[in-house]
């Protein structure tokens, strides 16, 4: 079998409980839940009340998109 190398060239994650790999990693360790009553609507009549969400306070996509095309056809919910 012929080996393979592998380099990892940077870490980020974007989640309920941090965005970046520090913030994460301290919550995750704290055992800090990411699900929440959901926000971006009022989910009275759904059978669902709670949710796992990323606080759109906490990642900006422009600051890791730098191109126009990429945040136009970026949601809320990609």
């Amino acid at each position: 079998m012929e080996e393979t190398s592998v380099v990892v060239t940077g870490l980020g994650v974007v989640t309920p409980i941090g965005v970046g790999v520090a913030p994460f990693w301290r919550n995750l360790r704290a055992g800090v839940s990411g699900i929440k009553p959901v926000t971006p609507y009022d989910p009275v009549l759904e059978p669902i009340q709670y949710g796992s969400e990323v606080d759109p306070a906490e990642f900006e996509p422009i600051r890791y998109l730098t191109r126009n095309k990429q945040l136009k056809l970026l949601t809320r919910h990609s």
